[in-house]
């Protein structure tokens, strides 16, 4: 929340990217939940942040997020914003009917339309890394002796010297290449 009103946070890019620290599975404090079931609701930003406050709100608070789905429909104006509230709404119940609705109204909608009537309107799932996955901390990052790159979960082998050029933030150097 701090870095969502400072100076840094100049593109929602970021801040959706920060989101992602936050697992489905567990549910923050309520300013955070509050801030996402605003985000959701002003659903004419750039389509990342609503897209992670969507899924994550949907997820910590079914109801919640059910109505800002609701909400965000009123005043989406393009067929990405309203896809983005209707699959999130879908998967935590809300009813075919209004799902079809809402995304009958735009032809560029017509092909998740289909996907998901031979899905039998079932929401496609959320992985379990956009989900779940958090950077790895900087302890499960091995250099290796015969290489010198450094090896982790997420990336591989990443060699040394690119991350020794990136001194700003060393604990996610590593994770972030």
């Amino acid at each position: 929340m701090d870095y969502r009103a400072s100076g840094w946070a100049t593109h929602d890019w970021t801040v959706s990217q920060f989101a992602r620290m936050l697992p489905s599975s567990r549910t923050p404090r309520m300013a955070v939940r509050d801030y996402f079931a605003d985000t959701v609701r002003d659903s004419n930003t750039t389509i990342a942040l609503p897209s992670v406050a969507a899924q994550r709100l949907c997820a910590w608070n079914p109801a919640e997020g059910r109505d800002a789905c609701r909400d965000a429909m009123k005043r989406a104006g393009t067929p990405h914003a309203r896809r983005v509230p209707a699959l999130s709404a879908l998967g935590v119940g809300e009813r075919k009917a209004t799902v079809r609705e809402w995304l009958d109204t735009d032809k560029e909608n017509h092909t998740t339309l289909r996907m998901l009537d031979d899905r039998s309107f079932i929401g496609p799932k959320v992985s379990a890394y956009f989900a779940e996955k958090i950077y790895e901390p900087a302890d499960r990052v091995e250099v290796d002796d015969d290489t010198q790159h450094l090896r982790t979960p997420l990336v591989g082998r990443v060699p040394h010297s690119q991350v020794a050029r990136s001194r700003s933030c060393p604990r996610r150097s590593a994770s972030l290449l």
